[in-house]
């Protein structure tokens, strides 16, 4: 029986996504010691405090299902972000919340707009319910949305709109004044902003006006929590409760709440360690310029994209050898560049001292 026959026709042009490899996987195979390797190649963020120095987390009771509403950590957000709790929904990472919220508002045929080079996963989810993805790209220099060609192509067919700011892979914002623009439409707007937290800059103030906006947000950047998967929504309560009646029940794990729970609690010192990554952003672009043959771009995120003049993946090799992980990406207008997350002081050293042994031979 060929199994195949019975696969939706979605499902046999999807193309999966590649996940990077795991520390241990790559320690062993370059034979180097997973504490000496530096992972920054995925948008992870090590330099957060140790959950032992804050205390202990009060340890959920596994047995028993998880709080199906998230009614702890959705309080504590109510707070954080100055929204109504009736306004939040919390998934199991937010790529859960980009499913949902594309099956609620997408058929077949339908258009949702993205904007390469951006996150891959509004096209990978978009694609498995049979959309037409309309890709509208950013401006190829300054690697930006472009907002006039956007709204030139919202159509009658377009359900949604997404837009990552600041973006992944591009690091670069969108102004709330262009997101407004895109809002007039009759289309739903998402607005992904995982990164929220290394720029301070967000659309979550157009709430008000907009009942077709939504924020997406998470913890696993800013937060450390990239190993429980734990993002949310904000948007109006019709949205939010469409969205909490499909989705799976009991979807974020009771330690991922707690954890989350006890990060607003220590807000503070989460956001003052982060400015501290942040404040080495512009330090890091300027020692990586001072490379002639890397070309780098601004950065308002959690990422640096550096192109070399010469082979990229060249370049990756030959720092994943010196357990650098970086990634390459293979997007329009970065197809020979190197994707690098921010690096603390130390790591910062270590991959300038690297790439001048690079460069020096």
């Amino acid at each position: 029986m060929n199994i195949t026959k019975l696969f939706r026709p979605e499902i046999k042009k999807i193309k999966p996504y590649i996940s990077s490899p795991t520390i241990d996987d790559i320690a062993k195979e370059i034979g180097v010691s997973k504490e000496k390797i530096i992972k920054a190649d995925s948008g992870e963020n090590p330099y957060v405090p140790d959950f032992g120095r804050l205390g202990e987390i009060k340890s959920p009771k596994v047995c028993y299902y998880p709080d199906p509403s998230c009614r702890k950590l959705r309080n504590k957000l109510s707070e954080y972000l100055k929204v109504s709790e009736e306004k939040i929904t919390c998934g199991n990472g937010s790529d859960e919340l980009i499913d949902l919220l594309i099956r609620i508002f997408v058929s077949k045929n339908d258009e949702i707009i993205i904007n390469p080079p951006t996150f891959s996963m509004y096209k990978f989810y978009g694609e498995l319910v049979g959309a037409n993805i309309k890709e509208v790209l950013r401006n190829k220099n300054s690697l930006r949305v472009d907002i006039e060609k956007m709204l030139m192509n919202i159509s009658d067919r377009t359900k949604m709109v997404f837009i990552d700011s600041p973006g992944n892979p591009t690091s670069t914002l969108i102004d709330k004044g262009e997101i407004e623009r895109l809002l007039r439409r009759q289309a739903i707007v998402v607005v992904d902003e995982a990164y929220y937290e290394y720029c301070g800059k967000s659309a979550i103030s157009l709430l008000l006006k907009y009942p077709n906006l939504v924020i997406l947000r998470t913890f696993s950047k800013w937060a450390g929590l990239a190993g429980l998967r734990i993002g949310y929504a904000v948007a109006c309560p019709l949205i939010i409760n469409t969205i909490d009646s499909i989705r799976p029940p009991y979807n974020v794990n009771s330690f991922a709440q707690e954890a989350a729970s006890s990060v607003l609690d220590n807000k503070e010192l989460y956001l003052n360690r982060l400015k501290k990554i942040i404040s080495l952003r512009e330090k890091c672009v300027s020692y990586l310029s001072s490379f002639s043959d890397l070309f780098v771009y601004p950065s308002r995120g959690a990422y640096i994209l550096i192109k070399p003049k010469t082979n990229a993946k060249t370049l990756q090799t030959y720092l994943r050898k010196e357990g650098i992980l970086v990634k390459l990406i293979k997007s329009c207008f970065l197809e020979n560049t190197l994707r690098m997350n921010l690096p603390g002081p130390s790591e910062m050293k270590r991959i300038i001292s690297v790439l001048e042994k690079y460069y020096e031979n």
